[in-house]
């Protein structure tokens, strides 16, 4: 990876999803997004770190030797990333008094 500034992390939990679900539809269902808006996340931090992740076809997704290597690395640190913040969220919506 060349450049220097830091990956969305959102498109990290986005490929993440999909590499989970092994589906663009399912997963933009799931998230209530777009599925050309997912797809062209995807693409953009497939171009930024210079590796195709997912391999697609017409009737499945699944994630390439790179992917399988990214999601098996990142997947962990960005649920427990996921869970602080719904933690964080729990915190400013609890009463003070």
């Amino acid at each position: 990876m060349t450049d220097p500034t830091p990956l969305p992390l959102e498109d990290l939990q986005l490929f993440a999803a999909v590499a989970r679900l092994r589906s663009f539809s399912r997963t933009a269902a799931e998230l209530s997004i777009p599925v050309a808006t997912l797809s062209r996340r995807i693409a953009a931090l497939e171009r930024r770190l210079g590796a195709q992740l997912l391999r697609r076809t017409t009737r499945r997704v699944e994630p390439t030797d790179a992917g399988a290597l990214l999601l098996a690395r990142a997947d962990e640190p960005l649920r427990a990333l996921a869970d602080a913040l719904d933690c964080l969220g729990e915190e400013t919506r609890r009463p003070r008094g």
